[in-house]
């Protein structure tokens, strides 16, 4: 019964690993996007700009889904990066809106 227990447990790192490295590969994806939209945007290709916003947002949307599913530290280096990419997509979304 102990093995079973300790595959189990072992299974539940294991997942909770993957789980916090496919956030941060996602916000990792959200800031590319982002870097892609403000280059796109100083050549004037506004469409793909706003594409490359809804990507971003999508992948909030999506980090947010799963984050409360990570540790208490996971969970705030996730957030504050997050602050940082909601404080940089902001202006964007005004350029693009304006």
């Amino acid at each position: 019964m102990r093995d079973i227990d300790d595959e189990v447990r072992d299974l539940l790192n294991r997942t909770a690993r993957t789980r916090y490295q496919f956030l941060q590969v996602e916000l990792q994806t959200c800031f590319t996007a982002l870097d892609f939209a403000k280059h796109e945007l100083s050549v004037g290709n506004r469409h793909i700009v706003e594409m490359e916003i809804g990507v971003i947002e999508r992948g909030i949307h999506t980090i947010r889904r799963f984050l409360g599913e990570t540790s208490a530290e996971q969970r705030r280096t996730i957030e504050q990066r997050m602050q940082t990419l909601q404080t940089d997509l902001d202006p964007l979304k005004a350029k693009v809106a304006g």
